[in-house]
């Protein structure tokens, strides 16, 4: 198993979540993604983009999965994304775990809530793994 320490630091420092600064935590086959909502992510409606959510879930499944490889990433061949409700503000917690772990794909699912527990998105994803 990875060290999880050093998964969630790979995440934090990766220059496409400079601007988001979400926060990462990695455990054995789950992860969580925070992301603290603020007025630069709202789309001309006055809610959350959905790709801001998309990359919680994104994430979350991600980290699940690359939690139980050593020596290999995992790049996102297919999401399946279901969107159930706007944010405006708070926080957007997505909770990713791992559904089945192949040899060379990995499939896993994740859920965001917003800060009082209400379900914000779904989505599950297949994984590759893969070398670096």
């Amino acid at each position: 198993m990875p060290d999880l320490t050093r998964l969630e630091q790979l995440f934090t420092n990766a220059p496409c979540n400079q601007h988001l600064a979400p926060q990462f935590i990695a455990r054995e086959g789950e992860a969580e993604v925070i992301i603290k909502v603020r007025p630069d992510m709202l789309h001309g409606g006055g809610v959350v983009h959905g790709s801001i959510i998309f990359k919680a879930l994104d994430d979350a499944a991600t980290i699940a999965a690359m939690s139980l490889l050593e020596d290999q990433a995992t790049l996102t061949a297919s999401f399946n994304l279901y969107f159930l409700r706007p944010i405006t503000s708070g926080e957007i917690r997505a909770t990713g775990r791992v559904i089945k772990l192949g040899q060379r794909q990995i499939i896993a699912e994740a859920v965001a809530v917003d800060e009082n527990g209400r379900e914000l998105a779904r989505g599950s994803g297949t994984f590759m793994a893969v070398s670096y």
